[in-house]
């Protein structure tokens, strides 16, 4: 957890004044179109819109994840032949997590088997991928995955609290140690905010994060509501992780993501934490009693 406060006299608007750039994007599920060829990019293959089809076969084509949906067996299809209610966002991937904590925030182990849930997650035609958020562009990536159509994404780390008195969140520390939000960084300098998201779900995990879903207005949101101290485990805020995907990912592809019961499976990690935190006083306190994990629909 991190506190900032916002320099005194500036307002957050005035401070970011014309300092934001906007994208303009067009055409099929918010893509780029090709001027000259008419179809449209999505990063990792392009769409003929014309055809309904791809240009270029799914590069994944796992046994385990195509067996579970006859749909996924055709590799020039798009969304399982089923426009009208799915969506591609990149031609390969529906899950994206980004695990922010270091190895020193999590002492003794606690990272999830992020491999095995991936795993798991496959045998049910999902595609995940995993950031250990320690490499440059972190704020690149994280964009990218907001502003890709029907995205899930996870986002697990510490949150930045606005000041010492409220204890508000207003944005996150990413695992190269930039932030994101709407606020301040603990230097003062103004975070860069999050895009307009265009992604399925958005689930952030980590201390007060739900203060986070006025963010995130137009998707489904779900983060950690804390009741009294506004703190959370880290080691905590991992397993939490860790049963959300669980649950997400635990029925066909084919199906529409259960986000109530997902963050029910967090809760219930949360809620029944074991995990504790040592105090000044050499005190060992479990600060995560009585948190839980909500949803906010768009």
């Amino acid at each position: 957890m991190l506190t900032t406060r916002r320099p005194t006299g500036m307002t957050l608007n005035a401070a970011r004044a014309s300092s934001v750039a906007s994208d303009t994007w067009a055409n099929s599920t918010g893509k780029e179109r090709d001027t000259e060829s008419g179809n449209d990019y999505f990063g990792a293959r392009y769409y003929a819109s014309s055809m309904g089809r791809w240009l270029s076969p799914d590069t994944d084509f796992t046994l385990k994840r195509i067996l579970s949906n006859p749909q996924r067996w055709n590799r020039y299809s798009y969304v399982l032949n089923d426009p009208l209610t799915r969506f591609d966002p990149d031609g390969l991937a529906d899950f994206k997590i980004f695990d922010n904590y270091s190895d020193s925030d999590l002492p003794n182990g606690g990272r999830p088997d992020w491999s095995a849930l991936k795993a798991r997650a496959e045998k049910m035609g999902h595609t995940v991928t995993i950031e250990r958020t320690t490499e440059k562009n972190q704020q690149a990536l994280v964009s990218s995955a907001l502003t890709t159509k029907g995205t899930n994404i996870l986002i697990i780390g510490h949150s930045v609290l606005n000041n010492l008195v409220d204890r508000h969140a207003d944005g996150i520390q990413l695992g190269d140690h930039t932030f994101m939000g709407n606020g301040f960084e603990p230097n003062g300098n103004i975070m860069m905010p999050f895009p307009a998201t265009s992604a399925a779900s958005v689930t952030i995990l980590g201390c007060s994060s739900f203060d986070l879903g006025g963010q995130f207005p137009m998707t489904t949101f779900t983060g950690i509501l804390d009741i009294t101290d506004h703190e959370s485990n880290s080691v905590t805020d991992e397993q939490a992780g860790a049963a959300w995907l669980a649950s997400a990912t635990s029925k066909p592809a084919s199906q529409p993501v259960d986000y109530d019961a997902a963050a029910a499976a967090a809760d219930s990690a949360v809620h029944n934490s074991k995990n504790t935190v040592t105090q000044g006083d050499g005190t060992k306190t479990n600060v995560d009693q009585g948190d839980r994990v909500k949803v906010q629909k768009p």
